[in-house]
């Protein structure tokens, strides 16, 4: 889905046999809705953003759920989802991975979710999707939630493209 807001200040631009006058929402009412319309996804997935960065330097925890006793990456995941939107997501990856709608990786936006295969198994592992193939995540136990940025740790790394499993964007 498109982001931003879509200029409908030129009637000339719209269909007239389907926008003829009394047939819909006047232009001032249309330009409103069409605007929530496209940039309600946008805005949640920009307080899931916030949200996440403000969780980096979290103690990673496996099985974690909370904040003070620390994240594992589903967790982590659930925990901005839930505070940033309101948004109630599974407990497992696996299970995460299959909410939203599947998009490519090339159609990403900060605040969509990302999974990876481990060893493990499939869609073992999720993060939150920062822009520039970067993304925030609780890596492994003893580490902390962070952003995976450098060349060596983004998602363009060998380590994380040959484990990159697909990617979900879920707003409400």
């Amino acid at each position: 889905m498109a982001t931003g807001s879509v200029d409908l200040g030129d009637p000339g631009r719209l269909d007239r046999d389907v926008f003829t006058a009394g047939n819909f929402l006047d232009q001032g009412q249309l330009q409103q809705s069409f605007r929530v319309a496209v940039s309600a996804p946008h805005a949640t997935l920009s307080g899931v953003l916030e949200k996440a960065e403000t969780m980096i330097g979290v103690p990673s925890l496996w099985g974690g759920n909370a904040p003070a006793q620390g994240l594992d990456c589903s967790g982590f995941v659930r925990y901005v989802y839930e505070k940033a939107a309101g948004i109630p997501l599974p407990r497992l990856s696996a299970q995460i991975g299959r909410k939203g709608s599947a998009i490519a990786q090339s159609e990403l936006h900060p605040g969509d979710l990302v999974f990876f295969n481990t060893p493990r198994g499939e869609t073992t592992h999720a993060g939150i999707h920062v822009g520039e193939q970067r993304f925030i995540h609780a890596p492994k136990r003893g580490a902390f939630i962070r952003i995976e940025s450098n060349r060596i740790e983004s998602m363009k790394s060998a380590y994380w493209t040959c484990r990159y499993y697909g990617a979900r964007r879920v707003v409400a």
